[in-house]
């Protein structure tokens, strides 16, 4: 992977290569700055609601079935994501198919139609998106904890936007969207997989005669608000209690973010973590029990999760809070090199795959404006001391300043 390279071509598109030439499969990946936090709040769920747009039908592929038959052809998968800070659309495919999935993707994202009749169908398609995330409070108190650590910052916001702003967007709208944001200095492809039958020039022919998009402004990059609000409940009639307890932590390229990891892996990110061996195994509290780092370009947080019995969420929350407070007062070198050596090895696992390898180098060079490759993110998880991660862990596991939020009958 040390050939990993970066190139800015001429229509001021980011080109990062990112090879893995022991697959027989190749990787495009193509990012744009834009998500939730960038978005005016009264049309929150734009960006998503762009993203669908995308795979309707565009000037060449005049449906959104002329475009899935012609991935489905090549035996690709083919999907796209919005999250808070960036929109992911990308195709793995054979080998022998880059220049098809370059010219696909290119259409998709230059030549979109943006029909009346199909910015109607996905209000509808998003709607019932949202109503089945409503129907599921494991996935609707990650929304609340957003909303309640973020709050008063676009960070707290629900991707898919509400029923409200969902059904207030217009072709007008995602036409003005598209304008701000879908230009060139905002969009990062990434090539990943085994492209070694193309020379570079001929890999950036193929995007700019593809991916032709307007030259604008790169969007602005400002720090997150941090909410005064500790606890926010929910009271809903369910079969468990859904909750959540975190903190707010580092940012995505600041040095303390694989200490930061370590930490996470040790409380919550296994199972033999602290977590899972409190709250699972010795409280038999929860079937399933997590904790998890989401962190982006300015801020990030540390969040564990469990769904438990209704009549012991109080329980639980103090099981949490406790393991939460108990790590700085007894970590040990042992845990710290164990969560690295887990850390390490589910990397490695992780990196096999050729698109997990395009995604989080383009990731990375998205979010910090440096290069990177496998090994130096390993030898950056190796690199964490045991002092390293002590610090973080007295730095932002601060008791009063725990975030919580449920959703349950009995939260009240």
């Amino acid at each position: 992977m040390s050939d990993v390279k970066t190139l800015k071509l001429k229509n001021g598109i980011s080109l990062i290569l990112a090879p893995k030439k022991e697959t027989k499969i190749i990787d495009v990946v193509i990012s744009f700055r834009v998500g939730g936090r960038y978005e005016d709040q009264k049309k929150s769920g734009i960006s998503h609601f762009y993203e669908h747009m995308m795979f309707d039908g565009t000037k060449n592929r005049p449906t959104a079935n002329a475009i899935a038959k012609e991935v489905d052809a090549m035996g690709a998968r083919f999907n796209a994501s919005t999250w808070d800070e960036y929109t992911t659309y990308y195709i793995s495919a054979s080998d022998n198919y880059l220049s098809k999935a370059i010219e696909i993707l290119g259409d998709m994202l230059s030549n979109s139609l943006l029909l009346e009749k199909d910015v109607k169908k996905e209000k509808n398609v998003i709607v019932e998106e949202i109503k089945m995330n409503q129907d599921m409070p494991a996935e609707q108190v990650i929304e609340l904890f957003d909303k309640t650590i973020f709050n008063g910052d676009p960070l707290s916001g629900n991707i898919s936007g509400d029923y409200k702003t969902v059904n207030s967007i217009s072709k007008k709208d995602l036409e003005n969207f598209r304008d701000k944001f879908y230009v060139a200095e905002n969009c990062y492809v990434g090539i990943g997989g085994n492209f070694v039958k193309f020379s570079e020039e001929e890999i950036i022919r193929l995007i700019e005669k593809n991916l032709i998009l307007k030259n604008g402004q790169p969007t602005e990059i400002f720090p997150a608000k941090v909410s005064s609000i500790k606890e926010n409940y929910s009271t809903k009639d369910t079969a468990q209690t859904n909750l959540i307890a975190g903190f707010i932590g580092p940012a995505y390229n600041s040095e303390e973010y694989y200490s930061f990891s370590v930490l996470a892996t040790i409380l919550g990110g296994n199972m033999s973590s602290r977590m899972f061996s409190k709250i699972r195994e010795e409280l038999e509290l929860a079937y399933d029990v997590r904790t998890d780092i989401n962190c982006t370009t300015t801020i990030g947080s540390i969040s564990t999760q469990a769904g438990v019995p209704n009549e012991k969420f109080a329980d639980a929350l103090a099981a949490i809070s406790g393991e939460y407070q108990r790590i700085k007062k007894d970590l040990s070198p042992e845990e710290v090199e164990n969560a690295k050596t887990y850390q390490i090895g589910h990397s490695k696992l992780s990196f096999e795959n050729s698109y997990n390898t395009a995604y989080f180098i383009l990731k990375y060079y998205f979010t910090t404006g440096k290069l990177t490759t496998v090994e130096e993110i390993i030898d950056k998880i190796n690199s964490v001391t045991f002092n390293d991660v002590k610090k973080v862990a007295e730095k932002y596991l601060i008791a009063d300043r725990m975030t919580v939020t449920a959703i349950g009958p009995k939260v009240k």
